[in-house]
């Protein structure tokens, strides 16, 4: 049985939930071949290329499976120098929700709970990945002591405390909250 043949299988019993998969691939035909007339060839040159478009297919029309599933052709590119462009794509996709989004308003109003945003983001990102995910520790430190330096004093205090409860064993810390 063929490996895509067992793939399609596999996708039609199986449950993929919590996973992520990201297929990239490049333009591996010959000289004047281009997407559509490779999808028409039955030649052997052709059938590694017409594999990955069908299994890439049968991921995308089964939305059931739990998979969450992204692709891209990289038409400019060959099997050489793909890798390094797909892998960027491909952890920009799996860790598409880890980008914490902050306004104006979190910096300049002293009533929005920043680190309860914080928290809150993140343990929805650490929900969607499956495992423990915190926030930087000097990123948070930095936010606590920008908020300090203009006199947000809640804020601060807040986003230490939140600190030490990410890094309970971290020195640095245990010293910004003693020093606020």
């Amino acid at each position: 049985m063929s490996y895509l043949k067992r793939a399609k299988e596999m996708l039609q019993q199986k449950k993929f939930t919590g996973v992520s998969l990201y297929l990239a691939y490049a333009h591996t035909l010959d000289e004047g071949m281009d997407v559509q007339k490779a999808e028409n060839d039955t030649s052997r040159m052709t059938r590694h290329f017409r594999a990955i478009r069908s299994i890439d297919r049968a991921f995308q029309d089964k939305k059931d499976s739990g998979l969450r599933y992204g692709s891209k052709y990289y038409s400019s590119e060959t099997h050489t120098t793909v890798p390094l462009i797909a892998e960027h794509d491909a952890l920009r996709f799996i860790f598409s929700r880890y980008q914490f989004k902050s306004s104006t308003t979190d910096y300049t109003d002293p009533d929005v709970d920043i680190a309860g945003k914080y928290e809150n983001h993140f343990n929805e990102v650490s929900q969607f990945l499956g495992y423990r995910v915190s926030p930087a520790e000097n990123f948070v430190q930095g936010w606590a002591a920008e908020f300090f330096r203009i006199k947000q004093y809640a804020k601060a205090g807040k986003l230490y405390a939140l600190t030490v409860k990410y890094y309970p064993e971290s020195v640095d810390a245990h010293q910004s909250m003693g020093d606020f």
